[in-house]
């Protein structure tokens, strides 16, 4: 993977277009958004797989099962560790932890940057129905850090305007 190759101002500005997104029923769409939008901008390194294949969202040029997760404040200046990440929520009972993918990638969209991390290299926790991860320094590259080039537009207001002309 040539992680250079990738379009990171399109991939952190479509990113960024979800942040007013924050509701539990908008998290399906961001993440959706931001998985074609990193499909799209990978100059064909990566293919969206999440349809099909539990537990991974890409498959890579390079034959490696590639994971997406993004949340806010994801790098934390002040200590040895990211933040948790939620991987999974059961909404009930989790069914345990196992090796789906073999590397993370997290977006942080506070600081527009993106984190890689292998799979054994993850702090891996699991708390009644969440399965949580984070990275330590050390064990994870920034393979990007950039302004977002964002388009103009109020995904809020376009998520509803579509909603309301389907019903």
């Amino acid at each position: 993977m040539n992680w250079k190759l990738m379009n990171w101002p399109a991939i952190l500005g479509a990113a960024s277009s979800t942040k007013a997104l924050g509701g539990n029923m908008d998290k399906f769409f961001s993440a959706q958004v931001l998985e074609k939008a990193l499909e799209k901008y990978s100059c064909n390194q990566l293919k969206y797989v999440g349809d099909t294949s539990n537990g991974v969202d890409f498959k890579g040029i390079d034959g490696l099962r590639y994971e997406l997760k993004s949340s806010y404040k994801i790098y934390q200046p002040r200590v040895s560790h990211t933040a948790w990440i939620t991987m999974k929520n059961f909404r009930g009972h989790s069914t345990g932890i196992s090796q789906t993918f073999d590397k993370l990638i997290a977006i942080d969209k506070t600081y527009n940057a993106v984190l890689l991390c292998d799979f054994d290299n993850l702090e891996m926790e699991e708390t009644g129905a969440v399965v949580r991860c984070r990275l330590h320094n050390g064990l994870y590259n920034t393979i990007a850090q950039c302004k977002p080039k964002s388009k103009n537009i109020d995904v809020k207001k376009e998520l509803n305007n579509l909603i309301e002309s389907l019903i």
